[in-house]
Protein backbone atom coordinates (compact mmCIF):
# COMPACT_ATOMS: atom_id res chain seq x y z
CA UNK A 1 0.00 0.00 0.00
CA UNK A 2 1.42 3.48 -1.13
CA UNK A 3 1.02 6.35 0.87
CA UNK A 4 -0.66 9.37 -0.72
CA UNK A 5 0.60 13.11 -0.14
CA UNK A 6 3.06 12.28 2.36
CA UNK A 7 5.72 14.72 1.56
CA UNK A 8 9.68 14.24 2.88
CA UNK A 9 12.39 16.89 3.50
CA UNK A 10 15.24 15.09 3.11
CA UNK A 11 18.23 17.17 4.69
CA UNK A 12 21.96 15.96 3.40
CA UNK A 13 25.27 15.96 4.74
CA UNK A 14 27.00 15.32 1.59
CA UNK A 15 30.03 14.72 3.57
CA UNK A 16 28.79 11.74 6.02
CA UNK A 17 29.23 8.36 5.85
CA UNK A 18 32.94 8.68 5.07
CA UNK A 19 31.86 11.07 1.94
CA UNK A 20 29.59 8.65 1.07
CA UNK A 21 26.70 10.92 2.19
CA UNK A 22 24.99 12.12 -1.27
CA UNK A 23 25.25 8.34 -2.49
CA UNK A 24 23.59 6.94 0.42
CA UNK A 25 21.00 9.78 0.04
CA UNK A 26 20.22 8.81 -3.42
CA UNK A 27 19.42 5.81 -2.60
CA UNK A 28 17.16 6.88 0.11
CA UNK A 29 15.65 8.93 -2.53
CA UNK A 30 14.50 5.74 -4.87
CA UNK A 31 13.67 3.72 -2.13
CA UNK A 32 11.01 6.41 -0.48
CA UNK A 33 9.85 7.03 -4.26
CA UNK A 34 9.49 3.95 -4.45
CA UNK A 35 6.74 3.77 -1.01
CA UNK A 36 5.23 6.34 -2.55
CA UNK A 37 6.59 9.36 -0.59
CA UNK A 38 7.18 13.18 -2.20
CA UNK A 39 10.38 14.16 -1.80
CA UNK A 40 12.24 17.37 -1.29
CA UNK A 41 16.41 17.49 -1.19
CA UNK A 42 17.69 19.54 0.81
CA UNK A 43 21.32 19.67 0.41
CA UNK A 44 24.11 22.57 0.75
CA UNK A 45 27.60 23.35 0.61
CA UNK A 46 28.10 24.87 4.33
CA UNK A 47 26.12 24.40 7.87
CA UNK A 48 24.92 28.02 7.61
CA UNK A 49 23.20 27.67 4.57
CA UNK A 50 22.18 24.02 5.21
CA UNK A 51 20.03 25.91 8.28
CA UNK A 52 18.83 28.61 6.76
CA UNK A 53 17.46 25.85 3.55
CA UNK A 54 16.05 23.66 6.90
CA UNK A 55 14.05 26.55 8.18
CA UNK A 56 12.78 27.88 5.02
CA UNK A 57 11.21 24.32 3.90
CA UNK A 58 9.78 24.35 7.89
CA UNK A 59 8.10 27.57 6.97
CA UNK A 60 6.83 27.02 3.82
CA UNK A 61 4.28 24.16 4.97
CA UNK A 62 5.52 22.08 1.93
CA UNK A 63 6.29 19.18 3.83
CA UNK A 64 5.25 17.08 6.50
CA UNK A 65 8.40 15.28 7.84
CA UNK A 66 12.20 15.67 7.62
CA UNK A 67 14.45 12.93 7.17
CA UNK A 68 17.84 13.46 8.32
CA UNK A 69 20.76 11.58 6.09
CA UNK A 70 23.84 12.41 8.59
CA UNK A 71 24.69 12.08 12.03
CA UNK A 72 24.70 13.34 15.57
CA UNK A 73 25.91 16.56 13.92
CA UNK A 74 23.34 17.49 11.51
CA UNK A 75 20.56 16.41 13.86
CA UNK A 76 21.71 18.63 16.44
CA UNK A 77 21.89 21.47 13.90
CA UNK A 78 18.32 20.51 12.49
CA UNK A 79 16.89 20.35 15.83
CA UNK A 80 17.43 23.95 16.56
CA UNK A 81 15.57 25.17 14.37
CA UNK A 82 12.70 23.90 16.32
CA UNK A 83 11.00 21.65 14.04
CA UNK A 84 7.58 21.22 15.00
CA UNK A 85 6.84 18.36 12.30
CA UNK A 86 8.22 14.57 12.97
CA UNK A 87 12.85 13.93 12.04
CA UNK A 88 13.13 10.56 10.84
CA UNK A 89 16.96 9.44 10.48
CA UNK A 90 18.84 7.59 8.29
CA UNK A 91 22.03 7.42 9.93
CA UNK A 92 25.76 8.11 8.32
CA UNK A 93 27.52 9.98 10.83
CA UNK A 94 30.47 9.03 12.78
CA UNK A 95 29.34 9.00 16.54
CA UNK A 96 25.32 8.03 15.73
CA UNK A 97 24.53 8.05 19.61
CA UNK A 98 21.40 9.68 19.09
CA UNK A 99 19.95 6.70 16.61
CA UNK A 100 21.73 3.89 19.15
CA UNK A 101 19.12 4.96 21.73
CA UNK A 102 16.38 4.94 19.95
CA UNK A 103 17.69 1.43 18.51
CA UNK A 104 17.69 2.52 14.79
CA UNK A 105 19.59 0.20 12.62
CA UNK A 106 22.91 1.15 11.24
CA UNK A 107 24.91 1.07 8.16
CA UNK A 108 21.11 -0.23 6.90
CA UNK A 109 19.44 2.36 4.56
CA UNK A 110 16.66 -0.20 3.96
CA UNK A 111 15.61 -0.87 7.46
CA UNK A 112 16.38 2.71 8.59
CA UNK A 113 13.83 3.92 6.05
CA UNK A 114 11.28 1.15 6.62
CA UNK A 115 11.12 1.63 10.68
CA UNK A 116 10.61 5.55 9.50
CA UNK A 117 7.66 4.32 6.79
CA UNK A 118 6.17 2.09 9.67
CA UNK A 119 5.72 4.60 12.50
CA UNK A 120 4.52 7.46 10.23
CA UNK A 121 1.44 7.61 11.97
CA UNK A 122 2.89 7.06 15.50
CA UNK A 123 5.68 8.85 15.64
CA UNK A 124 7.90 8.82 19.09
CA UNK A 125 8.05 12.00 21.21
CA UNK A 126 11.67 11.59 23.07
CA UNK A 127 13.38 14.50 25.12
CA UNK A 128 15.75 17.03 24.48
CA UNK A 129 18.24 19.31 26.82
CA UNK A 130 17.72 23.64 26.75
CA UNK A 131 20.71 25.01 27.43
CA UNK A 132 21.44 27.99 28.10
CA UNK A 133 25.05 29.45 28.32
CA UNK A 134 27.09 32.71 27.47
CA UNK A 135 26.57 32.84 24.03
CA UNK A 136 22.41 32.50 24.28
CA UNK A 137 20.35 29.16 24.50
CA UNK A 138 21.12 25.36 22.52
CA UNK A 139 18.80 22.65 22.46
CA UNK A 140 20.55 19.28 22.58
CA UNK A 141 19.47 15.62 21.35
CA UNK A 142 21.71 13.56 23.00
CA UNK A 143 24.66 15.28 25.69
CA UNK A 144 26.14 18.08 26.95
CA UNK A 145 29.96 17.24 27.89
CA UNK A 146 32.43 20.15 29.42
CA UNK A 147 35.72 18.87 30.90
CA UNK A 148 37.87 16.36 29.28
CA UNK A 149 34.93 15.13 26.97
CA UNK A 150 34.64 18.62 25.94
CA UNK A 151 38.33 18.37 24.90
CA UNK A 152 38.00 15.50 23.40
CA UNK A 153 35.04 16.65 21.40
CA UNK A 154 36.80 19.51 20.12
CA UNK A 155 40.24 17.24 19.06
CA UNK A 156 37.73 15.25 16.98
CA UNK A 157 35.96 17.26 14.96
CA UNK A 158 39.74 18.30 13.64
CA UNK A 159 40.65 14.94 12.66
CA UNK A 160 39.75 14.81 9.04
CA UNK A 161 41.00 11.06 8.57
CA UNK A 162 37.96 9.21 7.41
CA UNK A 163 38.38 6.46 10.33
CA UNK A 164 34.80 6.57 11.59
CA UNK A 165 34.20 6.39 15.43
CA UNK A 166 37.68 5.71 15.64
CA UNK A 167 37.90 9.49 15.34
CA UNK A 168 36.44 9.56 18.66
CA UNK A 169 39.33 6.85 20.46
CA UNK A 170 42.27 8.29 18.57
CA UNK A 171 40.90 11.70 20.34
CA UNK A 172 40.59 10.36 23.98
CA UNK A 173 44.19 9.32 23.43
CA UNK A 174 45.66 12.86 22.19
CA UNK A 175 43.54 14.45 24.90
CA UNK A 176 45.55 12.62 27.50
CA UNK A 177 48.63 14.51 26.83
CA UNK A 178 46.78 18.38 26.69
CA UNK A 179 43.68 17.87 29.65
CA UNK A 180 44.07 18.96 33.01
CA UNK A 181 41.18 18.82 35.38
CA UNK A 182 39.18 21.75 36.37
CA UNK A 183 37.57 22.76 38.83
CA UNK A 184 33.46 22.76 38.28
CA UNK A 185 30.70 23.41 40.71
CA UNK A 186 27.41 21.83 39.27
CA UNK A 187 24.31 21.45 41.22
CA UNK A 188 20.96 19.75 40.81
CA UNK A 189 18.01 19.81 42.96
CA UNK A 190 19.51 17.13 45.10
CA UNK A 191 23.57 16.90 44.78
CA UNK A 192 26.39 19.24 44.26
CA UNK A 193 29.22 18.22 42.12
CA UNK A 194 32.23 20.38 43.71
CA UNK A 195 36.13 19.86 42.85
CA UNK A 196 38.25 19.03 40.03
CA UNK A 197 36.54 16.69 37.59
CA UNK A 198 37.66 14.91 34.86
CA UNK A 199 34.48 14.66 32.83
CA UNK A 200 31.44 16.09 33.75
CA UNK A 201 28.14 15.09 31.48
CA UNK A 202 24.07 15.82 31.77
CA UNK A 203 22.55 13.16 29.20
CA UNK A 204 19.25 11.52 27.79
CA UNK A 205 21.25 9.16 26.19
CA UNK A 206 22.93 6.23 27.07
CA UNK A 207 26.33 6.30 25.11
CA UNK A 208 28.76 9.20 23.76
CA UNK A 209 31.79 8.66 21.18
CA UNK A 210 30.45 6.13 19.14
CA UNK A 211 28.92 3.72 21.04
CA UNK A 212 30.83 4.51 24.81
CA UNK A 213 28.15 3.85 27.55
CA UNK A 214 28.55 6.18 30.23
CA UNK A 215 25.21 5.77 31.63
CA UNK A 216 23.69 2.47 30.37
CA UNK A 217 20.22 3.04 32.40
CA UNK A 218 19.56 6.41 30.52
CA UNK A 219 16.61 7.17 28.43
CA UNK A 220 15.45 9.76 26.46
CA UNK A 221 11.57 9.08 27.01
CA UNK A 222 11.05 10.24 30.93
CA UNK A 223 11.19 13.68 30.81
CA UNK A 224 14.87 13.82 33.34
CA UNK A 225 18.47 13.61 32.15
CA UNK A 226 21.51 12.15 34.08
CA UNK A 227 23.99 13.70 35.46
CA UNK A 228 27.67 11.97 34.88
CA UNK A 229 30.73 13.23 36.68
CA UNK A 230 34.39 11.75 37.18
CA UNK A 231 36.50 12.99 39.92
CA UNK A 232 40.08 13.79 39.09
CA UNK A 233 43.06 11.11 38.60
CA UNK A 234 46.35 9.98 37.27
CA UNK A 235 46.84 9.47 33.64
CA UNK A 236 47.69 6.08 34.40
CA UNK A 237 44.19 5.85 36.28
CA UNK A 238 42.30 7.23 33.32
CA UNK A 239 43.90 4.69 31.07
CA UNK A 240 42.94 1.70 33.54
CA UNK A 241 38.95 3.56 33.82
CA UNK A 242 38.49 3.26 29.59
CA UNK A 243 38.26 -0.51 29.25
CA UNK A 244 35.25 -0.10 32.35
CA UNK A 245 33.71 2.32 30.31
CA UNK A 246 33.95 0.38 27.33
CA UNK A 247 32.82 -2.46 29.16
CA UNK A 248 30.12 -0.25 31.10
CA UNK A 249 31.22 -1.75 34.02
CA UNK A 250 32.50 1.93 35.98
CA UNK A 251 29.36 2.29 37.80
CA UNK A 252 31.39 0.99 41.13
CA UNK A 253 34.39 3.12 41.02
CA UNK A 254 34.42 5.77 43.45
CA UNK A 255 35.26 8.31 40.98
CA UNK A 256 32.22 7.77 39.27
CA UNK A 257 28.75 9.80 40.19
CA UNK A 258 25.54 9.20 38.32
CA UNK A 259 22.64 11.25 39.17
CA UNK A 260 19.16 11.80 37.93
CA UNK A 261 17.63 15.27 37.60
CA UNK A 262 15.62 17.47 35.70
CA UNK A 263 17.40 21.07 36.39
CA UNK A 264 21.07 21.57 36.28
CA UNK A 265 23.84 24.67 36.47
CA UNK A 266 27.60 23.84 35.79
CA UNK A 267 29.81 26.65 36.36
CA UNK A 268 33.57 25.71 35.48
CA UNK A 269 37.02 27.43 36.14
CA UNK A 270 37.56 30.78 34.33
CA UNK A 271 40.67 30.26 31.74
CA UNK A 272 40.22 26.71 31.17
CA UNK A 273 39.87 25.17 27.71
CA UNK A 274 37.31 23.00 29.60
CA UNK A 275 34.91 26.14 29.53
CA UNK A 276 33.81 25.37 26.36
CA UNK A 277 30.70 23.36 26.61
CA UNK A 278 29.59 20.50 23.51
CA UNK A 279 26.29 19.50 22.93
CA UNK A 280 25.82 16.23 20.85
CA UNK A 281 29.16 16.51 19.55
CA UNK A 282 29.32 20.22 18.46
CA UNK A 283 30.61 23.02 20.04
CA UNK A 284 27.49 25.12 21.64
CA UNK A 285 29.21 28.12 23.93
CA UNK A 286 30.70 28.75 27.33
CA UNK A 287 30.22 28.21 31.35
CA UNK A 288 28.68 29.26 33.09
CA UNK A 289 25.43 26.64 31.59
CA UNK A 290 21.64 26.17 33.35
CA UNK A 291 20.58 22.52 31.69
CA UNK A 292 16.56 21.90 31.96
CA UNK A 293 14.85 19.31 30.22
CA UNK A 294 11.99 19.62 27.24
CA UNK A 295 9.78 16.50 27.85
CA UNK A 296 8.72 15.21 24.17
CA UNK A 297 9.82 18.23 22.50
CA UNK A 298 11.06 16.61 19.41
CA UNK A 299 8.68 13.59 17.66
CA UNK A 300 11.08 10.98 15.85
CA UNK A 301 9.89 8.13 13.51
CA UNK A 302 11.51 4.93 14.39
Amino acid sequence: MHPHHRRIGLVVNPDSAAGRGRSVASTAVREFERLGYEITVISEATASAGRSAVRKALDSDTIDALVLVGGDGLLHSVINEKPTIPIGIVPTGSGNDFVRSLGIPLRKVDQAISRINESWATPRPVDLLNVQHRGGSTRIAGALSVGYDAVINRIANGIKLRVGPFKYQIAVILALFRFRPVDILGRNADHVFVGKKLLFSVTLIPTIGGGIRIVPEATNTEGRFRIFAVDAMPAWKVISLLPKLIAATHGSRPEVHIEPGTHATIDVAEGHEAQMGYGDGEHIGFSPFDVTVLPGALHVLC
